[in-house]
């Protein structure tokens, strides 16, 4: 078997490239429609099972990205019964006015009733992945809070999401106005791997 060990090392390049970089670390400009799509469209190559292709994305940008932050402070209030606190609100636009783009991950359940949820979720997850590593390959900061999580009930029937649907959160895009952060694991690979 002869193994493509240049295409490989620059698989592996890119994953270890891969960064959080969170709105505060972001300079406001906007980034091309196209190249999100782009970035996007990497998530469609997750694997999946049944080709369910469970992944969606509901993206805001512009005037839509400030609205959808006040519907988030909506359910915030929703959720817990009182207003949100002016920090936190304000914390939030300030995040928001940093960011180009805000997608809402969605996992959207198959009809083949063999597959389980949690391998939708799982796909879903691996669409991310691939996403936030095509997106550090250009050079564009992102980050995944799992706040979206917290707020589905609230938020599901805003994307008309069935109740067995689920919003794996809320993914930021920005230009980042910091240095690209140097990576680092708090213990090796063979820490974690026992050979049978």
């Amino acid at each position: 078997m002869s193994y493509n060990k240049e295409q490989g090392a620059e698989a592996i390049k890119h994953i270890e490239f891969r960064r959080t970089l969170k709105p505060e670390q972001f300079d406001g400009t906007p980034i091309p429609d196209e190249l999100i799509n782009t970035v996007l469209a990497a998530g469609n190559w997750a694997p999946t099972h049944g080709y369910t292709e469970p992944w969606r994305y509901f993206v805001f940008t512009g005037d839509s990205l400030q609205t959808f932050g006040e519907r988030i402070l909506e359910a915030m209030a929703e959720k817990s019964g009182e207003a949100v606190p002016e920090t936190a609100a304000e914390k939030l636009r300030e995040r928001l006015a940093k960011t180009s783009h805000l997608v809402v991950l969605a996992m959207q359940r198959g009809d083949n009733p063999k597959i389980p949820a949690e391998e939708e979720v799982m796909a879903t997850a691996c669409a991310v992945q691939n996403i936030w590593i095509a997106a550090s390959a250009f050079g564009i900061g992102g980050y995944w809070n799992s706040g979206g999580l917290k707020l589905e009930a609230y938020l599901k029937e805003d994307f008309g999401l069935r109740p067995d649907d689920r919003i794996l959160g809320f993914f930021y895009f920005g230009n980042p106005a910091v240095p690209w952060p140097e990576g680092k694991r708090k213990s090796s690979i063979k820490s974690k791997t026992t050979w049978l």
